[in-house]
């Protein structure tokens, strides 16, 4: 046991082991917080893959709409404009 983890006479820590383990317990805090922020990224990236199928579909669907007025329009006999939507 060196003097860093002995405690002197009064119970009380000796000078450095006080500070050694607050740097243990920010490490520890510190790892903690590195994943989590990683957990958070990866949540990030999976709800970007959602909205950008998402935006996929709905540009779709709004092609898929214009084609639906433009053909109405043609059968009402209506000029047909570019776009609708």
């Amino acid at each position: 046991m060196n003097a860093c983890q002995r405690k002197n006479a009064g119970g009380e820590k000796v000078v450095g082991e006080k500070e050694r383990e607050e740097f243990w317990a920010l490490g520890i805090a510190e790892m903690k917080k590195g994943q989590e922020i990683i957990e958070t990224r990866s949540k990030i990236e999976g709800l970007q893959k959602q909205l950008f199928g998402a935006t996929t579909l709905l540009q779709q669907l709004e092609i898929e709409m214009n084609e639906i007025l433009r053909r109405k329009s043609e059968l009402l006999g209506l000029p047909v404009p570019s776009t609708f939507v």
